[in-house]
């Protein structure tokens, strides 16, 4: 009877057991379902939310898209396509930021990017070159070799990186000054007094053409005298180059050093250079570029040469010597008509136009009221009378 009584015990016990287990069971199953009935709709908002962001990308409104994404990369941080969203976006802020001449906070972006663990070709090499203008180059190339190591197959960053190590090599040793508004290195005893000349003359052009082209450079310029093989080196310009600008002055000064009134031409043409890019980054066309660089160097055009507009857009370091030359003078010719048809205050206008973001055909034509397409064909009329 006892045993009957315990066997009975152990079957009510063990029932009570099987409908805990079911009653968990049950409950896992639930939890199981709800978990991806949230996974979905965490997903579907996801995927929201990155639409939502794409389409305020593209009306420019970058900073509420990264908000968005980085939302939508919290509720699905494995989805690949809402990373990509981010990682161009941010991509698309900093190349603007950049050519705005923003340098800190392109600095501030990429940092922040980075912290996001994101990708990008514009991220790492615009980061590098805001170091890099700064004069940081040992975190310029950190950054690079970073992103090499990130982005293996990248030949820009490579290319980019092997260049600033380079110029670190040759560099190593320079002597350094400084102005108000200028840093300078050199090299050799010899061109201890040309760079104090040097500073001086800058000080005077930093002036001058601030005042036609009405705006003033931010923070200081860096300048660097090289002597003609180390300039070679480091540009890898074509032979006919006198002086270069990329974010930084660079002079052969052997070239110059018995010809001071030809090195200030040359300084007040690589300034002005530094000028425009300090106002609308690489927007300005190369024609214009260079042509108001000679207008202020203090050239006339000695022949008109006309050249078509949509040929002179680019940079000519990539001509040889006869088309550079053409170049150069078709675009004194087009500088030369425009501030003496329309006077330097529309040039200060059109650049004031660009800054906020514009493309260089919108600002010229709410500068001048009349498209680019319209002024060279009035400058090419010009040049037939």
């Amino acid at each position: 009877m006892r045993q009957m009584h315990q066997t009975v015990k152990i079957i009510r016990i063990t029932a009570v057991l099987l409908a805990v287990a079911a009653i968990f069971f049950f409950f896992k199953a639930y939890q199981r379902q709800l978990r991806r009935r949230e996974t979905s709709a965490e997903l579907e908002r996801a995927v929201e939310l990155s639409n939502q962001a794409v389409a305020l990308s593209q009306k420019e409104e970058y900073s509420q898209a990264i908000a968005l994404l980085k939302q939508a990369r919290r509720l699905a941080p494995a989805d690949s396509a809402i990373t990509a969203n981010l990682s161009n976006i941010y991509g698309n802020l900093i190349i603007i930021t950049y050519r705005r001449g923003d340098y800190k906070k392109v600095l501030d972006l990429g940092a922040e990017a980075r912290r996001d663990s994101l990708k990008s070709t514009a991220l790492y090499y615009l980061n590098a070159q805001a170091f890099y203008l700064n004069n940081r180059i040992d975190s310029a190339i950190f950054l690079l070799e970073e992103a090499a190591r990130l982005l293996p197959e990248n030949k820009e960053l490579s290319q980019r990186l092997a260049q600033l190590k380079s110029e670190t090599r040759v560099e190593q040793g320079f002597e350094q000054g400084r102005s108000g508004y200028f840093d300078i290195k050199f090299q050799g005893v010899e061109n201890r007094t040309v760079s104090d000349e040097v500073l001086m003359m800058l000080e005077e052009i930093r002036d001058r053409v601030g005042s036609e082209l009405g705006h003033r450079i931010r923070g200081n310029t860096s300048v660097i005298l090289y002597s003609d093989q180390q300039f070679r080196d480091i540009t890898h310009l074509a032979s006919w180059a006198g002086a270069a600008f990329d974010g930084k002055i660079r002079v052969p000064v052997a070239n110059y050093r018995d010809d001071r009134r030809l090195l200030k031409k040359v300084l007040t043409h690589e300034f002005t250079h530094a000028a425009i890019y300090d106002m609308v980054g690489g927007r300005c066309p190369s024609w214009l570029n260079e042509g108001l660089a000679m207008l202020l160097e203090g050239q006339t055009p000695d022949e008109q040469v006309y050249l078509p507009l949509n040929r002179l857009q680019r940079p000519f370091t990539a001509l040889d010597e006869d088309h550079a030359l053409e170049a150069y003078r078709a675009s004194l010719s087009a500088a030369y008509y425009l501030t003496k048809q329309y006077d330097w205050a529309f040039v200060r206008l059109l650049f004031t136009k660009m800054q906020p973001g514009s493309d260089f055909s919108q600002a010229f034509k709410e500068a001048y009221g009349f498209s680019v397409e319209e002024f060279e064909k009035k400058w090419k009329e010009s040049l037939a009378k």
